[in-house]
C-alpha cells in the first residue's frame, strides 16, 4: 500500500486515534500557508473558535476545527462553536468550517444554511479530502498527525495540495471526456484553454497521481513503485518536458503499466507531442452557458444577476467559473470578481506558467484600452512599442490559442481579408488596463495610444472612462482630459455611449455632459446641421435616464423639466421616456431601490413648474 492510500486509510479508520489538539495545530499550519493573517487561538480562551483570521480595517474572520470524521460530529462542532461566540459576543460573522469528515455539495450546503440561521456565514469549508492531499506531501504533519512514515513524497491525488479550496468542481457536461481517457490505453496528451478545467477532470479519476514539482529521480523512482498508479499525470506539461522523459525512463526500466497524461495548452500541443510521440491527444472544450450556471449554482451561488456576471467573464471556462464563484463567497476578495482583478489573476498565472514574455501582461493592458484593433493598426502600434514583427506574431498567436485574445476575419470593402484582434470578455480587458493607469513604467499612456491609432480613439476615450468607473482613480485625470476636449472642441457629434459613461464618473461630470447638450439644443440651426435638436434632446434623456439608474441624484432631476419645457416648445414628445426614467428614480431599473432623494426633488420641480405654467 503506498502513502497516499496509508493516509487515506488512516484518515477514514475510526480506530486509528487523531490527537484534536495536534490536528488543530497541523491544520493553522497548513491552511496558514494559503491565508493570510491566521492566527491561532489557544484552548480554554477560544469562546468556540480555535483561529482567526486578522484583517486590517475589518472584522476578523472566525474558524472552528474538530478532528470529528463524521458529518454529524463536525455539524454539531460548528454549531455549539457559533452559539458560544455569539454568547461571548466574538466579534465577527465570517466562518470558516475545518473537520475531518467527508463532506458532499448537498451537506456543504446543508452546514451553509444552518450557520446562516445561526446568525452567520460559512465562507469556506476544508474536510478530510484537503487533509488527506496535504499530508501526502507533508512528511512533517504525517508523521506527527499519523505516525506515518515522514519525508517527501513526489506524488499526489491532486495537481495543487496547497491551493486554498478542495471542493471538486463539478463534472457536468464532462462525461464523454472522463469516459474517453478511461477508456484509452496508451499515453494521452489532455490539452484546452487556460480555465477550460483540464485539471479537475482529471482529478476526479480514480488510480490517477500528478507528480509535484521536479523531485530526484531516485525519490520518483521510488514513489513510482511503491504506489505503482494506473495513471501519472503532468500538469504544465509544456514547460516541464523533463518529467515527462524520466517517467518513460522509469517505466521502461522498471517494467511498470502506469499510462502518461501530459496536461498542456493549444499553443504547447506540437512540443509536448515530441516527448510523448504515440501519445493520443483530447481535448477539454468549453462549456454552455447553461452548463456553467450549473457548476456555479452547485458551488452555492443562487442570485441570478450574480451568475449572469459570471458567464460573461468565464465565457465557457468551468474552471475560471468555480474559482469566481468561490471568491464570491468571502468578504475579503469578492470585490475582485465584480472589478475584473480576480481575471486578471488568471491571466497573469496563465502567462507565468506558459513560459510567455514578462512583458506580455503590459501588451495585454494596451490592447485592453484600444478595444478591437485592425491588423494595419495593430502593425502601427507594435512599431510604437517597439515589438519586432516576429515577436508580435508570437504573442498574438500564444494569446489568441490560449483564448484571451479573440481573433475575426472579415472581408473588407475591396474582398481582400481583415483581420481584427480584441482582449475578451471587456470586464477582463479592462481589468488589464488598469495597468496602464496605475503601473510606475507603464508601456504607454492612453493620450499616446489615442494619437497612435486614430481609428480607436473614441475606444480609449470610452474605456479610460470605464476605467474610471470600475474604481481605477488614476483614470479620472486622463478621462476628464479627453472629455472636456471633445465637449469643447469637437465639432462632430458626440457619440452617445461617451456622454453616457463620462456622466457617470461624478456630478461634476455629468453636469458636464448635460450642458453640454443643452447647449446644442439652444443653439440655432439653419436647418441643414446633421446633428439635429431633436436627436440632441433624445441623447440628453438617454444621459438622464441613465443617471437615474445608477442614483446619481438632485441635479438631474432639476434639470430634467427645464429640458422637457424646452423641447415641448420644438414639438417634441417626452412622455415615454420620462415615465422610463422615473421608474429608473423608483427603482424599477437595474437597481432594486428607490433614489428618494432625486424622486422627491422631481416631483417638487414637477409641482412648480405646473404652478409656473397655470400662473402664465
Amino acid at each position: 500500500m503506498n502513502i497516499i492510500e496509508r493516509v487515506a486509510r488512516a484518515l477514514a479508520d475510526p480506530a486509528h486515534r487523531i490527537d484534536p489538539s495536534t490536528f488543530e495545530e497541523c491544520a493553522g499550519s497548513l491552511l496558514g500557508e494559503s491565508i493570510s493573517g491566521l492566527s491561532p487561538i489557544p484552548g480554554g480562551t477560544d469562546h468556540g473558535r480555535d483561529a482567526e483570521i486578522i484583517r486590517r480595517d475589518a472584522t476578523p474572520i472566525q474558524m472552528t476545527v474538530t478532528s470529528s470524521r463524521t458529518e454529524k460530529g463536525a455539524r454539531a462542532n460548528l454549531r455549539s462553536s457559533l452559539r458560544s461566540m455569539r454568547s461571548h459576543h466574538v466579534k465577527g460573522d465570517e466562518v470558516i468550517a475545518v473537520s475531518l469528515a467527508v463532506l458532499n455539495q448537498t451537506q456543504r450546503r446543508s452546514l451553509e444554511a444552518m450557520a446562516q440561521r445561526e446568525g452567520y456565514r460559512l465562507i469556506a469549508i476544508y474536510d478530510r479530502s484537503y487533509f488527506a492531499a496535504r499530508l501526502a506531501s507533508e512528511g512533517h504533519w504525517r508523521q506527527r498527525l499519523l505516525s506515518l512514515p515522514g519525508g517527501p513524497y513526489s506524488l499526489a491525488s491532486v495537481s495543487d495540495p496547497a491551493r486554498p479550496t478542495m471542493e471538486r468542481v463539478s463534472l457536468v457536461g464532462r462525461a464523454d471526456v472522463v469516459g474517453e481517457i478511461e477508456s484509452a490505453s496508451s499515453d494521452l496528451i489532455v490539452w484546452g484553454v487556460a480555465g477550460a478545467g483540464k485539471t479537475s477532470v482529471l482529478e476526479a479519476l480514480d488510480g490517477l497521481v500528478f507528480v509535484q514539482g521536479s523531485p530526484p529521480d531516485d525519490r520518483l523512482m521510488d514513489d513510482l513503485l511503491d504506489s505503482k498508479p494506473a495513471m501519472v499525470a503532468v500538469d504544465d506539461a509544456g514547460v516541464r518536458g523533463e518529467i515527462l522523459a524520466r517517467l518513460r525512463a522509469v517505466r521502461s526500466a522498471e517494467g511498470l503499466e502506469f499510462r502518461i497524461i501530459a496536461v498542456c495548452w493549444p499553443h504547447e500541443v506540437t512540443e509536448v507531442a515530441t516527448g510523448l510521440p504515440a501519445a493520443r491527444r483530447i481535448e477539454v472544450g468549453l462549456l454552455t452557458r447553461t452548463q456553467i450556471a450549473e457548476v456555479v449554482q452547485d458551488r452555492g451561488i443562487r442570485n441570478r444577476s450574480v451568475i449572469q456576471r459570471i458567464l460573461a467573464q468565464a465565457m465557457g471556462r468551468v474552471g475560471w467559473a468555480a474559482h469566481l464563484a468561490d471568491l464570491l463567497k468571502d468578504e475579503r476578495t469578492r470585490s475582485s470578481v465584480f472589478d475584473g482583478v480576480a481575471l486578471q489573476s488568471e491571466v497573469e498565472r496563465f502567462v507565468i506558467r506558459a513560459g510567455l514574455p514578462s512583458t506580455t501582461t503590459s501588451f495585454l493592458a494596451v490592447l485592453g484600452l484600444v478595444g478591437r484593433i485592425a491588423n494595419d493598426d495593430l502593425l502601427r502600434l507594435a512599431e510604437h512599442l517597439q515589438i519586432q514583427r516576429m515577436d508580435l506574431s508570437t504573442q498574438l498567436n500564444l494569446l489568441a490559442t490560449g483564448g484571451l485574445i479573440e481573433v475575426e476575419e472579415r472581408t473588407n470593402y475591396q474582398g481582400g481579408t481583415l483581420k481584427t484582434y480584441e482582449v475578451v470578455p471587456e470586464l477582463l480587458a479592462l481589468s488589464l488596463a488598469g495597468i496602464i493607469f496605475t503601473k510606475f513604467a507603464a508601456p504607454t499612456s492612453p493620450t499616446e495610444l489615442a494619437e497612435w491609432v486614430p481609428n480607436a480613439r473614441n475606444e480609449v476615450i470610452g474605456r479610460t472612462i470605464k476605467c474610471a468607473l470600475m474604481g481605477v482613480d488614476a483614470a479620472r485625470g486622463p478621462a476628464r482630459m479627453f472629455m472636456r476636449s471633445v465637449l469643447t472642441t469637437s465639432t462632430a457629434p458626440s457619440p452617445i455611449e461617451l456622454l453616457e459613461h463620462y456622466s457617470l464618473v461624478g456630478a461634476s461630470a455629468a453636469r458636464e455632459v448635460i450642458e453640454h447638450l443643452l447647449r446644442k439644443m439652444s443653439s440655432p440651426t439653419d436647418g441643414t446641421e446633421p446633428y439635429s435638436h431633436r436627436s440632441t434632446s433624445s441623447d440628453l434623456l438617454d444621459v438622464l435616464e441613465q443617471i437615474a439608474e445608477y442614483d446619481f441624484d438632485a441635479f438631474a432631476s432639476n434639470t430634467l423639466l427645464d429640458l422637457l419645457l424646452a423641447s415641448e416648445e420644438r414639438g417634441v414628445d417626452h412622455e415615454k421616456r420620462l415615465i422610463s426614467i422615473v421608474d429608473a428614480l423608483r427603482g424599477f431599473a437595474k437597481h432594486d431601490h428607490a433614489n428618494i432623494p432625486a424622486l422627491v426633488a422631481f416631483g417638487t420641480r414637477s409641482i412648480e413648474s405646473e404652478f409656473v405654467k397655470s400662473s402664465e
